[in-house]
């Protein structure tokens, strides 16, 4: 047997036990697959197509056309129909232009590139009516995926990354499979692919932590980085798994028609109540998963004698009765969901915005005694004299703009929470404080530059960022 043979015969036997030890597709199984025409989506489809008669499965591809590239994403789309007509399967491509929506919803390209790919994905599953969808992630996408967490500061969960089978439809027959192994067997196979230039510019964040950060880690700290990484992520995907066993159970016992008891949260293990607490949330009125910090405040709340209720969100608030904890609607939570809403801002003073959890306090400062240079994320400071209006907190909106400190252009607030890496769910809480009609400040992220301290400053206004419970 050649060098080629082996090689590919080696890597379609492993995604064959992967198949059935990840329990990705019963027999029978009609399987959307994925396909941009790049080297990883090649190579799935290639080997579920070498597969097809072994695992008894029908095979459909489905190509998203984002238009990003010009002619290059029309050559993109054409490749993948032709080597779909070349395995006889049919193939389903639409094109989105990502770009005006992305412009429409004040979203960053590469958020509404990834919201594009899946609704045309599931639509394209549901027209062909597939059971399953397979993507081409591999090892080394989850590595990647890990590192770009925990610069976040992501928890267990999101360590967890990557899983083979993710909602009963969602499958990744190539994810014990590192990128060299994939490139490795579109040589042996000789699977021709597209190669997407993007995929090289340090723009954007995986990218650098592809081609500098885990090059670095393998070279000077384990060879094994990557094969380390993914490695933690299965062992906290299962862990994360029972985890959330117990929390099901405990929640069971700790809530009832009366609301929650909150001594029977309280007493459970940290990492449980606050598992609880997001399973409770997202069974009520709560349209999205908790932040840790809001987490952190129920928890708080259901520690302690509260005086008063809770506003979570600006839909959900929380009243306590002896032990019990019920959830309720906030009033006028219409009103209050309106992004047009406007608090106004007492300088010196404190004003809250409890739709968002959160609150400012303004107060002025002599130019003696302020030590001009970094400040901390949840205070600014701002030439009194050079704001041009009264002072407003309101919630973001698509469209805005303001200078982040440190630049000499201007950016949309949408850019912005994207290069933070802010995850969606939770952008919509995110605060604005505003002079006038300019924003000064994406409160306790980012002030705007544009009427920072000067040398020639008499009057300095400090602000600081407080949650509004306090």
């Amino acid at each position: 047997m050649s060098d080629d043979a082996r090689i590919a015969r080696s890597f379609t036997d492993h995604v064959q036990r992967a198949w059935t030890s990840d329990h990705l597709g019963s027999r029978g199984t009609r399987v959307l697959v994925a396909v941009s025409g790049g080297a990883d989506s090649m190579a799935l489809l290639d080997v579920l197509t070498e597969l097809r008669p072994r695992l008894d499965i029908q095979l459909v591809v489905a190509h998203l056309n984002h238009g990003l590239r010009g002619d290059a994403s029309d050559a993109d789309e054409a490749f993948v129909r032709e080597q779909a007509e070349a395995r006889a399967l049919p193939v389903f491509a639409e094109r989105v232009d990502v770009a005006a929506l992305a412009h429409d919803a004040g979203a960053s390209v590469e958020t509404t590139a990834r919201q594009a790919r899946a609704g045309v994905l599931t639509r394209a599953a549901t027209e062909a009516g597939a059971g399953r969808i397979a993507l081409g992630h591999h090892r080394d996408d989850v590595a990647e995926t890990v590192l770009m967490r925990l610069l976040r500061g992501a928890g267990s969960r999101g360590l967890a990354a990557m899983a083979p089978l993710r909602d009963g439809l969602w499958i990744r027959p190539l994810l014990a499979r590192s990128r060299d192994e994939v490139r490795a067997y579109l040589d042996s196979r000789q699977v021709p692919h597209v190669e997407d230039e993007s995929n090289t510019s340090r723009a954007h964040l995986r990218n650098r932590v592809r081609h500098d950060l885990l090059p670095l880690l393998a070279r000077d700290y384990n060879p094994r980085a990557h094969r380390a990484l993914a490695a933690t992520s299965t062992v906290l995907r299962d862990e994360d798994a029972l985890l959330d066993d117990m929390a099901t159970q405990a929640l069971r016992r700790a809530t009832g028609p009366n609301g929650a008891h909150a001594g029977d949260i309280s007493a459970l293990p940290v990492a449980i109540a606050r598992r609880v607490i997001r399973r409770w949330m997202e069974a009520t009125i709560v349209p999205r998963p908790l932040t840790f910090e809001e987490t952190e405040r129920v928890r708080a709340f259901l520690a302690h004698d509260a005086v008063g209720p809770l506003w979570l969100t600006r839909r959900a608030v929380l009243d306590r009765q002896g032990e019990h904890v019920r959830v309720s609607e906030a009033p006028d939570a219409a009103d209050q969901d309106d992004p047009a809403v406007e608090v106004p801002v007492p300088t010196p003073g404190r004003a809250e915005m409890p739709t968002t959890g959160m609150s400012v306090r303004t107060k002025f400062h002599g130019r003696r005694g302020f030590a001009r240079g970094p400040l901390p994320t949840d205070r600014a400071a701002y030439d009194a004299d050079a704001l041009p209006g009264d002072l407003t907190l309101r919630r973001w909106r698509p469209g805005d703009r303001f200078q982040p400190f440190g630049m000499s252009g201007s950016k949309t607030v949408a850019d912005y929470l994207s290069d933070a890496r802010v995850p969606p769910h939770t952008r919509a809480a995110v605060t604005v404080l505003c002079s006038g009609p300019e924003i000064i400040w994406v409160v306790g992220m980012r002030a705007d530059g544009r009427y920072a301290v000067t040398g020639g400053t008499q009057r300095i206004l400090l602000v600081d960022a407080e949650d509004a419970q306090a």
